[in-house]
């Protein structure tokens, strides 16, 4: 399938894996910084765990690794660098001057880092007046003039201008970039909604589908793919798990779901497993505190949704992709982590009502990953399988109980003598042999899986092969 042009914003390479990774982070470096009002506080590492459970050492650790893969950006940076410096070493090592030398030497670059990025033309401008644009502090720009030019200034000065750099880069970094995502999480949530609900009208009523229905559906997809760049697709998965909550799912809307969620899936494919798993996150969520009535429907839209998506010939399966597509084995692996966790929710304790609504969900991953037996290696699948018996069977597969991995035989040059049925191998050669039955297995006494490798039983290799 070809890959649908994209007309808007591709985004741009960070290191961090999310923004889910970046919002701790910035907690993590910034422990006052949490009032969403943006209300501010001194940043001398005092209540570096009070407000966050994890502390700066810990985002430290984090931003030397986004230095490992990439070039991180001057703000997270320098914020890193000054913050670092100001919580000083534990242990008491170094003195006063190096402390001195460091903290010149953060405010030196971070000052070089913002007027550089700024030096457009063919003329150069002076540092000052390039730092007067984005407001930074002018004591930052004399310190670096003094710091580069003449002599080292006092550590109470550096100090001052260390606590000032961290306000301006709290400003104009992260709270602006915080509100940045959280103005494009709202705005694709509203926009999904609305695709939603015309996708629900025009599915229910055929006279609504005229030219104006698919003018208005292609300006609010268009709306989307201009401001989600292609390889952000949290905020797509996460518009998804709000309108199955807000709108609940009924088996007789399935049409114009999938009406929606083919479009969507269609700029975003990966956000078609992360909707799924974010909806297994919502129920785990849900089924962690005592339900409330008003809780309920949502639960009930959860879990149908849940199961349809991963359903057969009537369900949304063929949304999650096609067979054989290369985001098939981590869509394997996601639903087989489900199925092992929701079966230790069903054995941990719980109430009786509450461990059938539980296997009600996995049910559908069971016949999802039991439709996907040919991509499961052996100890996945008699993993499965065994799950699925202390369940209770739940899954219904009838199917041999062990199976092997074929393998694909060579071709070689015949004998003369040799005839064209002689040898289990002759017939189809060079072709992956058919699933069967394992034979000649015998129970390990270890309690080890079987595998390919030793049908007598071995340490498993992995989930997904």
């Amino acid at each position: 399938m070809a890959t649908p042009r994209r007309s808007g914003r591709q985004g741009r390479v960070c290191p961090w894996c999310s923004w889910e990774e970046w919002d701790e982070v910035r907690r993590a470096l910034l422990p006052m910084d949490h009032n969403e009002d943006g209300a501010a506080g001194k940043n001398d590492g005092s209540a570096a765990c009070s407000t966050s459970s994890k502390g700066p050492e810990w985002a430290q650790g984090v931003v030397a690794a986004w230095r490992a893969r990439g070039r991180v950006p001057v703000a997270v940076d320098a914020t890193a660098e000054i913050m670092q410096i100001k919580l000083g070493d534990p242990l008491g090592h170094g003195s006063a001057h190096e402390k001195q030398l460091a903290l010149a030497m953060a405010l030196v670059r971070l000052v070089n880092g913002v007027s550089g990025a700024l030096q457009k033309g063919v003329y150069a401008k002076s540092v000052a007046s390039l730092a007067e644009q984005v407001g930074l502090p002018r004591i930052l720009v004399d310190l670096r003039h003094e710091a580069t030019h003449s002599g080292l200034p006092s550590l109470s000065v550096l100090s001052i201008a260390a606590d000032q750099a961290l306000d301006w880069l709290r400003e104009n970094y992260w709270t602006l970039q915080r509100k940045e995502l959280e103005q494009l999480e709202t705005q694709t949530t509203e926009v999904a909604r609305d695709l939603l609900d015309l996708s629900l009208r025009s599915s229910s009523d055929d006279s609504a589908e005229g030219s104006s229905t698919k003018r208005r559906r292609a300006e609010l997809l268009k709306e989307l793919v201009d401001f989600v760049p292609s390889a952000q697709c949290e905020p797509i998965a996460r518009a998804v798990v709000s309108a199955v909550v807000s709108r609940p799912f009924r088996p007789r809307d399935a049409k114009g779901w999938r009406t929606f969620l083919a479009k969507v899936f269609k700029y975003w494919p990966p956000a078609a497993a992360m909707a799924l798993e974010g909806c297994w996150q919502e129920l785990r969520r849900k089924w962690a505190v005592e339900n409330q009535e008003e809780d309920q429907e949502e639960e009930a839209s959860l879990r149908a949704f849940a199961a349809w998506l991963v359903g057969g010939d009537r369900g949304g399966r063929d949304l999650l992709g096609e067979e054989g597509a290369e985001s098939e084995p981590g869509t394997l692996r996601s639903v087989y982590g489900m199925v092992i966790e929701g079966a230790r929710l069903c054995r941990g304790g719980r109430g009786e009502a509450q461990a059938n609504r539980t296997k009600e969900v996995l049910k559908a991953f069971f016949g999802y990953l039991y439709s996907r037996a040919n991509a499961l290696d052996s100890p996945t699948f008699e993993g499965l399988r065994v799950t699925d018996g202390i369940l209770g069977d739940i899954g219904g597969y009838a199917g041999p109980d062990i199976l092997v991995r074929p393998v694909e035989q060579k071709k070689t040059k015949k004998r003369p003598g040799e005839g064209e049925g002689e040898g289990e191998g002759s017939r189809g050669e060079g072709r992956p042999r058919a699933w069967r039955r394992c034979e000649g297995w015998t129970p390990c006494a270890l309690g080890n899986l079987p595998s390919a490798a030793n049908p007598n039983g071995t340490t498993p290799s992995g989930l997904i092969s």
